[in-house]
């Protein structure tokens, strides 16, 4: 399985049902952008095949106030799983 595959499935698998989200990959396959939508906050996650590379951003709608929760090399599978799982936190005390 790819980076992005891995990346796919860890959210489908760790993100709450009631969470709104978008997942587009590129026509290559080499780049993901799965966008978020909470009550509270609109996210994003993008993730780059080559580079095994993921940043995720934040928006708290409210305050209008951004975040970068991640970004950069993710050194392992558990990595990349331990950036979602932040996210997911972050989200559901929405």
């Amino acid at each position: 399985m790819t980076f992005i595959e891995t990346v796919v499935a860890t959210w489908k698998e760790l993100s709450d049902s009631a969470v709104q989200s978008t997942i587009k990959r590129s026509a290559d396959g080499s780049r993901l952008t799965i966008e978020v939508t909470t009550k509270q906050y609109a996210a994003t996650i993008e993730a780059w095949e080559q580079a095994y590379s993921m940043d995720i951003t934040a928006v708290e709608m409210i305050s209008n106030t951004g975040v970068l929760l991640s970004a950069g090399e993710c050194t392992s599978l558990d990595e990349m799983k331990e950036r979602i799982t932040l996210l997911c936190e972050m989200l559901s005390k929405d």
